[in-house]
């Protein structure tokens, strides 16, 4: 046996106890996402790939655009809106995808995975395989050889691949499935937010 045969793997003692756990989703935001069809909070696994990101409050605007500019809850409710599309299209073409809205989001998510990867001996981390592959799959840059010879040239257009004339993220990215609180269930219950 060698030097190594009584090792054996545990968590980083010097990570916090919530960075082992799902997210924690509070009564309102559950109340957003109850009854969507593909909830993220329908999920099983512990992890997945966000392939999409609609953010609704981050905007900058200069004085000639801001007559252009929708106030967030509309902004917000077409992200949902376009979530929920793209979701439904992908679900249509055999991808496991979800959806999921917060008070400053929507995203669509591709997968359910029970591991996110490992911890490589020279203490960098390797994505689970599975992950990867998503994460290549889904990315904006990702595109068919067929569809970027379709672009004429010296147009300023670029060939990018998503659903429902939506493009991916540039970088799709793992996060843990969001769970619902039993506290956030019982608030609910009451009416309380």
């Amino acid at each position: 046996k060698g030097p190594m045969s009584q090792a054996f793997v545990t968590r980083n003692p010097m990570l916090p106890e919530e960075y082992f756990s799902a997210p924690k989703v509070d009564s309102f935001v559950h109340q957003m996402n109850d009854g969507l069809h593909n909830s993220l909070l329908e999920c099983d696994g512990k992890y997945t790939v966000v392939v999409k990101t609609f953010e609704g409050m981050g905007t900058i605007i200069d004085g000639k655009r801001d007559k252009k500019f929708l106030p967030s809850q509309k902004r917000m409710n077409k992200f949902a809106a376009d979530a929920e599309k793209m979701t439904n299209e992908l679900r249509e073409k055999g991808v496991e995808a979800y959806q999921f809205h917060d008070r400053y989001r929507s995203i669509v998510t591709v997968g359910s995975f029970e591991v996110l990867g490992r911890e490589l001996p020279d203490g960098r981390f390797e994505y689970d395989p599975k992950i990867r592959a998503v994460m290549k799959r889904y990315s904006a840059f990702n595109v068919d050889p067929a569809l970027a010879r379709q672009v004429p040239a010296g147009s300023r257009g670029v060939a990018g691949n998503g659903v429902a004339l939506i493009p991916f993220d540039v970088q799709p990215t793992p996060i843990a499935v969001p769970k619902v609180s039993k506290r956030s269930l019982y608030g609910a219950a009451l009416g309380m937010r």
